[in-house]
Formats: C-alpha cells, sequence, structure tokens
C-alpha cells in the first residue's frame, strides 16, 4: 500500500460524541450502498459496506429481512467486545425487489485490528442471518486537518492489465471552502471511476474525520514506469480569530505524492497474436435455433459472445468467423459494452453472422479459439468453441401442380328417325366404342409417364408479376429476392434454384446485380439496396 504525504494542523479537541453527531449525514451513503450493492434477496441477511477497514475508520452493518410486519431491533450487543457501537437506524417497511424488507442500519467502530467476525443474528426468534467477517488494519497517525490517502494494487501489472486505485481525501471538521484539482492530466493510462465517491467517518489520533473515498480501474497503455498525476487539495480552517459570518479562516493547500507503476510488458510465453491480459475469460455461442439446423438456402444466425473480467470492451480480439466453402457468411452486427462490478471491469464483445448453405451433405464448422492470459496465475490460457458437425438438408421443392385431364365425355347412341336399313348403325356404334377406349387408353398412359420438362432459360415473357417491380420501386431487398426465387421455381420447376446465388450462376448478364442484392439481404443493416437500378438491368438482360 502506497500512501500520500500529509499536511498537518492544529489538533481538534472535539469529543468523540460531539463529532459523531457532527457527521450523522453518513448514513446517507450507506442507503444507497444498499439500494446499489443489493445481493440477491434472503429472509433475513447481514452485511457490511466494506470489508477491509483501518482501526480508526466506521464501518455500517446493515440487517435486513423478509417481512411485511414490524419486529423489534436486533440485539447486537454481542458486538461489544470487538466493535463500538456510535449510531443505530431503522428504516420502516420498504420495499425492495417486490419484497417488504425491514431494515436496520448501525455505525461501528472497531476495538483492535485483525480479522474480525460478526456472528449470525437472531431477529424475532425466528429469522437468524449469517455470520460476516470485516478484515482491520493497523491505523497509521497523521497529522490533521487534511491529507490524502491513495493504496494501488498491484504496483507491477502487465501492460493493458487492470490495476486497482484508490484515493481518500480526510478533512477535519474545521475544514471547509475545499476544491480538489490534479496538477497534471493521466498519461499512458486508461482510467474508469468505478461508482462515485463514497462518504464516512474515520477516526485517527482522537479525531474524526470526514473521508471521501473513490475507486477507478487503471489500464496501463505501455510497459516501462509509469508516474501517475497525484491529487491537489485546496481550502480554508476556521480559528478562533476568524470571523465565521465570512466563512474566513486559515489557507491551506495539501499535494498528495505521486504513485508509480512498474508495468510489465507481455511475456514471451504468451500465445496467439493478440494479448489478453485478464482473471477470467467466456467464449459462448447461440443460435437462433436450439439446436441449429441446416437448410441450403436458409439462413441461420450464429452469435459469439466473448467475456473478460479486467479488461475493457476494445480490447477483447475480433472473433473472424472463418470462411465456408458450403456456406455463404454475412456479417450481421457487433456490439461492445464495458461494465464494471465488484471492482473489476467487465468487458463484453458479441459478433453476429449469418450463415446461408448452398450446398447439402455433412460438414465441419472450424472452432473459435482466443488465447489469453491469467495475471492471477501468471500462465497462458486458451477459451475455445470446440469445432461442431453439421449436416446441410437440401432445400424443400414446392410441390408440382398435376396436370389431370378430364375424361371423355360419356358418348350418347342416337336413336336412328329412319329405318334401321338406312344407315349402318352397328358398324358406326362399334367405331365410337373403339375410339373412345383408345382415348382412355392413351390418358392412362399419360398418367404412368408424365412427360418431362426440359431445362431451359426462361423466356422475356416470363417476368417476376409485379411483385417484383414493387420491391424494386420500394428498394426492398427482402421481398425482391423472394419474387425471383419463385420465379425461378416456376420456370426451372425440376431443378429450382435455392437462393440467389443459384439464380445467378444461370443469368450470367445480370449475375453481378443478383449477387448485390443477395449481399443487401444478409449484409450489414445500414446499407441501402437500389431497387430501380436493379429493374433496369433485370429489364435489359
Amino acid at each position: 500500500m502506497i500512501r500520500a504525504a500529509y499536511c498537518g494542523v492544529n489538533s481538534c479537541t472535539n469529543t468523540r460524541s460531539g463529532m459523531i453527531k457532527r457527521y450523522r449525514l453518513s448514513v446517507l451513503s450507506l442507503l444507497l450502498f444498499a439500494g446499489y450493492h443489493h445481493p440477491a434477496l434472503a429472509a433475513a441477511q447481514a452485511q457490511l459496506d466494506r470489508t477491509l477497514i483501518s482501526q480508526d475508520e466506521s464501518v455500517w452493518l446493515l440487517i435486513e429481512v423478509a417481512t411485511d410486519q414490524p419486529l423489534d431491533t436486533p440485539d447486537i450487543s454481542q458486538l461489544t467486545p470487538d466493535f463500538e457501537i456510535l449510531d443505530s437506524r431503522r428504516s420502516d417497511l420498504a420495499t425492495v425487489r417486490q419484497q417488504q424488507r425491514m431494515q436496520w442500519q448501525f455505525e461501528l467502530m472497531p476495538r483492535r485490528t485483525g480479522v474480525l467476525t460478526l456472528p449470525a443474528f437472531t431477529v424475532a426468534q425466528r429469522y437468524q442471518t449469517e455470520p460476516v467477517s470485516i478484515e482491520v488494519l493497523a491505523a497509521e497517525a497523521p497529522e490533521p486537518e487534511v491529507f490524502i490517502l491513495t493504496d494501488i494494487e498491484p504496483s507491477d501489472p502487465y501492460v493493458m492489465a487492470q490495476v486497482h486505485y484508490r484515493e481518500r481525501i480526510f478533512a477535519g471538521p474545521r475544514l471547509h471552502d475545499v476544491s480538489i484539482s490534479r496538477r497534471e492530466p493521466f498519461t499512458d493510462v486508461l482510467v474508469h471511476p468505478l461508482g462515485d465517491f463514497q462518504q464516512y467517518v474515520a477516526e485517527y489520533n482522537g479525531q474524526y474525520y470526514r473521508v471521501s473515498e473513490r475507486r477507478y480501474a487503471l489500464i496501463p497503455q505501455r510497459s516501462g514506469t509509469l508516474t501517475l498525476p497525484p491529487l491537489s487539495l485546496r481550502g480554508r480552517v476556521r480559528t478562533a480569530a476568524a470571523d465565521d459570518a465570512l466563512q474566513r479562516g486559515r489557507r491551506v493547500e495539501h499535494h498528495a505524492e505521486p504513485v508509480t507503476l512498474q508495468v510489465r510488458p507481455r511475456p514471451a510465453s504468451a500465445l496467439g497474436t493478440t494479448w489478453l491480459p485478464s482473471i477470467a475469460v467466456t467464449l459462448e455461442e447461440q443460435w437462433s435455433s436450439e439446436p441449429p439446423q441446416f437448410q441450403v438456402g436458409i439462413p441461420i444466425t450464429r452469435s459469439l459472445q466473448l467475456s473478460a473480467r479486467g479488461v475493457e470492451a476494445v480490447q477483447l480480439p475480433r472473433l473472424l468467423h472463418p470462411d465456408l466453402a458450403w456456406a455463404q457468411v454475412y456479417a450481421d452486427a457487433e456490439h461492445l459494452e464495458t461494465r464494471h462490478d465488484d471492482g473489476w471491469l467487465l468487458g463484453h464483445y458479441t459478433q453476429t453472422v449469418r450463415i446461408v448453405p448452398h450446398q447439402a451433405g455433412s460438414f465441419t464448422l472450424p472452432a473459435v479459439t482466443v488465447h489469453w492470459w491469467d495475471t492471477q496465475t501468471d500462465t497462458p490460457h486458451i477459451a475455445q468453441l470446440p469445432a461442431r458437425s453439421v449436416m446441410v438438408h437440401a432445400a424443400d421443392t414446392e410441390a408440382q401442380e398435376r396436370i389431370i385431364h378430364p375424361l371423355p365425355a360419356p358418348i350418347t347412341l342416337i336413336q336412328p328417325t329412319e329405318s334401321p336399313s338406312a344407315l349402318p348403325w352397328p358398324q358406326i356404334s362399334s367405331g365410337l366404342l373403339l375410339l373412345w377406349l383408345l382415348t382412355l387408353m392413351g390418358w392412362w398412359q399419360q398418367r404412368r409417364h408424365p412427360r418431362q420438362a426440359a431445362p431451359s432459360a426462361p423466356a422475356d415473357s416470363a417476368v417476376p408479376t409485379p411483385k417484383l417491380r414493387h420491391a424494386c420501386r420500394n428498394n426492398d431487398p427482402r421481398a425482391a429476392s423472394h419474387a425471383l426465387l419463385c420465379w425461378g421455381q416456376r420456370h426451372w420447376p425440376n431443378t429450382p434454384p435455392a437462393n440467389l446465388i443459384q439464380l445467378a450462376e444461370r443469368l450470367p448478364k445480370i449475375k453481378n446485380s443478383i449477387i448485390e442484392l443477395d449481399r443487401h439481404c444478409y449484409g450489414l443493416p445500414h446499407s441501402t439496396w437500389n431497387g430501380r437500378m436493379f429493374w433496369r438491368a433485370w429489364r435489359s438482360r
């Protein structure tokens, strides 16, 4: 732990009880802590706003019970051997995440150093919390009236790895008109504030201070020695001779000592072409259907999600999807997000692609590998999605309409009006009957052996109806793609094109225009397709 030098003024003579009353505003910081850092709710629980303090710093204990009835204040007298109870607060029934909760807050001052365990507390003889622990460090004796302490961990990080940095400003009760600045900006290091200022009360040498604490995540951008610019504080200290009405007093100014980092370069044993120092890395995938189903001409969406703790999202390597001989791969969207949790940066990167198979069969989707360096164990690691065997099914074809020829109309024999000797009616009847039988046999043979239509290029008269024209006028690539594929299935009923790529191969004069349409259907979402230009190319093919 690195601490800055102190700026001393006259000691304060106020008593402890008077100072506790003066700084009761610190309860607000606890309430903010309870609302923002609330863990998964249980029937009864106890938690501390910090788990590492100095012996002369106060800590807030929060006890919560899930109930819709008022309860008596829990008994915490068993803490008196290790803690002095400075203050207590009780909250009426509060709704937290749609649950009714009863809350109590206690401000505690440790009596000794070491790891102290707060035992389980019993509330209303039917609720019990879990024990919690806190580490109390020995306090150094700074000089009043104002000083700044800084902590950094680790002091010898790897380049591009997160560093924990904390600044604490201690202000005495007579300090006012405070202004804080940094003498120069940070250079060669990225700075991420982790939350807002925390305010609490701390005691040094029998005097209470208002403490403003803020934590940062630092990412050094180069190896070697880096010096962090320190804080500067200016203010006034009230004295007995000061005119309180004019808020005058003795002017004080304090400059903290700069902090130095020894940044290590990337080790020679690191694997891969990218450098990703982290404490935990995960690589996952999601499909538009589970399990993923592959079919010729039908796009399927795959999202690759890479997360790392201790880095920014921009540090994560891009997951370049490999080219596939059996499918077209189109980039759909990328999303970068950096959050922080429990003092760590959380970098998230999501890449979404669309895979459109154009060949049926059994294929292999290659593995996706990310090399990273574990800064806790100081060893290389690999996050990997293993190779996946996929089966691509053939495209569905529309059922062909069966053309059923109607049966010949039944023959009605006309009764002769003349005498039977006038016409040869027996011969005529036999001939008509034979003709009817031959027609019936021909129809049956056609049903058994339908004529196969030979593939041929579509005629100019077979222009895709107004659906394609309407899609081109509205610059709608997906509607145009649907109209063209329906047209292709009608004009090549035996071997219909499964996608626009296959259709483009059959129409070489406008091949480039159809491929461009296909890219707009499955490419980046913000691209604009010129439908009128495509319609002119189609008409002139």
